[in-house]
């Protein structure tokens, strides 16, 4: 799994897989784009809850908060998560 640290607007990047990162459940952010079909699914954007969706090679990953433990946490399930996918990564 390799990870670019990139100066571009979000737009702008292309990628194999995107990750949205819901801070707080929060769907109605801007990032989330697919909150329709994320309640469809059961997604509340709980901590450490992971929803990929392979139609819009998306993946949402919930935390309560941007800082420390949580977002560890959260990316390290993600990280397990992603590995189980049959995407290039």
């Amino acid at each position: 799994m390799n990870f670019k640290l990139t100066e571009k607007k979000i737009n702008d990047i292309e990628a194999d897989l995107e990750v949205i990162v819901v801070v707080g459940g929060d769907l109605e952010h801007r990032f989330v784009k697919d909150r329709e079909l994320l309640e469809k699914s059961g997604f509340k954007g709980e901590q450490e809850e992971v929803c990929y969706l392979p139609e819009r090679d998306r993946v949402y990953v919930g935390v309560e908060s941007i800082g420390g433990e949580n977002m560890r946490t959260a990316i390290g399930i993600l990280a397990r998560r992603v590995r189980t996918l049959k995407i290039k990564i």
